[in-house]
């Protein structure tokens, strides 16, 4: 990708002066974040048009996305998913006793005692098991880090573990879903990770109608277009070089699509992608999310940024998806 966009600079023919600014236009909403997603990291994906990938899907995995909402002010999906709704009174005795004094533990750094504690037991990934934390993580969360804001009082958490609403906000009580939400490292991928329980004090019809997905804040674009003559040829300058404009804007809009991908272990993961919408209507940069049930529990995978950026592997964006399959593939 860096290559590409190497490229891409030598063809509109652009001073250092006026690619300086590019980069600083680009970028200049996503400083508080110091870790960013791919976008900001591969700039020439920013620049390229892209082509739509996946398409919808059927019914084997279980999941599907709902009520996706897409505009420049802000985008969101949610998530519909056959996985029934588990009995408080039937669950671990230490998480029940810990409801009743309306507190929950929070974190854990071991998977048996997160079973224990909730007295269930999780899909397992020895991949994900053997894989360190982001480290860095407090540092970003300083710079503005939200991607999920469970994991911002404790960043160094293997597993944290949250009381929400069927809309995903934190409850008190004895919540309506449990979510446990954890972060690996990953082929240097930061992959984030979520697995919620509903429970019987949610209301079915609220479950029936979705559970919270993915939201998207408008970030900083940049287009760059030939000038054009009335007859549609490039303009030229006095070198012989194209001219062209470059035109910075906001917008939080995406096309979504989904696909089926049949897991290693049998069952099957609904893969949602949320592509940039660029101004002239077609997509470019591209994240994607991972949804499958397994025993009632609905697990999201979300591989979000480069871990290292100098190692080589990722730098595309459809890098992310080789990642987003390995994991899928980790569950046994």
């Amino acid at each position: 990708m860096k290559q590409r966009y190497c490229e891409l600079m030598e063809q509109i023919s652009l001073d250092e002066k006026a690619k300086a600014r590019m980069l600083e236009g680009l970028t200049a909403g996503e400083k508080k974040r110091r870790r960013a997603p791919l976008r900001t990291a591969l700039v020439a994906a920013c620049v390229c048009l892209g082509v739509v990938a996946g398409a919808l899907a059927g019914n084997l995995s279980g999941v599907w996305m709902t009520d996706a909402e897409s505009s420049a002010d802000g985008s969101s999906f949610r998530v519909q998913a056959e996985m029934g709704q588990w009995s408080v009174d039937g669950m671990g005795a230490e998480l029940r006793a810990d409801l009743e004094a309306d507190t929950l533990a929070r974190v854990f750094d071991d998977r048996d005692s997160l079973e224990n504690y909730l007295g269930v037991s999780f899909a397992h990934s020895p991949l994900l098991e053997g894989a360190g934390i982001v480290e860095d993580l407090e540092v970003s969360i300083e710079y503005g880090w939200d991607v999920r804001p469970e994991l911002i009082p404790n960043p160094d958490a293997r597993y944290v573990l949250t009381g929400t609403a069927v809309d995903g906000t934190e409850m008190d009580g004895v919540p309506e879903v449990l979510k446990v939400t954890a972060q690996r490292v990953v082929e240097n991928a930061e992959v984030f990770l979520d697995a919620r329980i509903v429970t019987d004090r949610a209301d079915p019809e609220a479950v029936s109608s979705g559970l919270a997905g993915e939201t998207f804040d408008p970030h900083n674009e940049l287009w760059v277009e030939f000038v054009r003559c009335e007859n549609g040829a490039i303009v030229e300058d006095e070198n012989g070089e194209y001219v062209n404009e470059i035109h910075y804007y906001t917008t939080a809009e995406k096309e979504f699509t989904t696909e089926e991908y049949a897991m290693a272990n049998g069952l099957t993961a609904t893969i949602v992608t949320a592509a940039d919408v660029l101004l002239d209507g077609s997509t470019s940069f591209r994240e994607y999310f991972g949804y499958f049930v397994c025993d009632g529990i609905l697990y999201t995978v979300y591989p979000y940024a480069i871990y290292d950026p100098d190692l080589d592997f990722p730098m595309h964006d459809s890098d992310m998806l080789d990642v987003l399959k390995l994991v899928l593939d980790s569950f046994v």
